[in-house]
């Protein structure tokens, strides 16, 4: 798919907005829209409240994805850049010098070493209060001083790389 330009411009913003993403993670994402897709077609030719509108959305969300897919698997200047093997991680690094390449991989992406901090940071709020709402995550990571739009950004990729999900009851919990 060569990707219409909406297509395109709405990969780019994604890209900006979420950062680069693994294949494995736009797969699940992709399937997560198709399901939406699923759900918007359903409601649209069944149910009389449904918005014909959002079949459109959430087949642009879908072509969107694609384009980002595409970049991930092939040499473009979007294109995801991998993880660092064991071997170039001792070549730069040398063995047993920091964690800043595990902690990368720990949350499946790259960030930031204080991007990655804070996402791991939330993460482990998650797991020591055990399922709790997004409101007692988000509190206690400003009384560890993450700022409120820091932990809402780590929560959002945390949620968007399959690390986190909601329960039954909205609360999060490690995947």
């Amino acid at each position: 798919m060569n990707g219409n330009p909406t297509h395109r411009e709405k990969a780019e913003e994604n890209v900006r907005e979420h950062g680069t993403q693994h294949p494995e993670t736009l797969l699940a994402a992709i399937m997560e829209e198709v399901g939406e897709i699923s759900r918007a077609y359903l409601d649209a030719t069944y149910f009389d409240e449904a918005d014909p509108g959002d079949l459109d959305e959430e087949i642009d969300d879908l072509a969107a994805l694609l384009v980002q897919l595409r970049w991930s698997v092939e040499d473009h200047p979007m294109a995801f850049e991998p993880f660092p093997t064991a071997e170039e991680i001792e070549e730069r690094r040398g063995l047993g010098s920091g964690t800043d390449e595990t902690d990368a991989v720990d949350v499946g992406l790259r960030q930031s070493k204080s991007d990655r901090s804070w996402t791991k940071d939330v993460l482990e709020i998650i797991e020591d209060l055990d399922n709790p709402p997004r409101e007692a995550v988000i509190e206690k990571a400003e009384g560890g001083g993450i700022d409120e739009e820091t932990a809402e950004h780590a929560l959002s990729r945390l949620k968007e790389q399959g690390h986190i999900v909601k329960d039954s009851r909205n609360n999060l919990r490690r995947v």
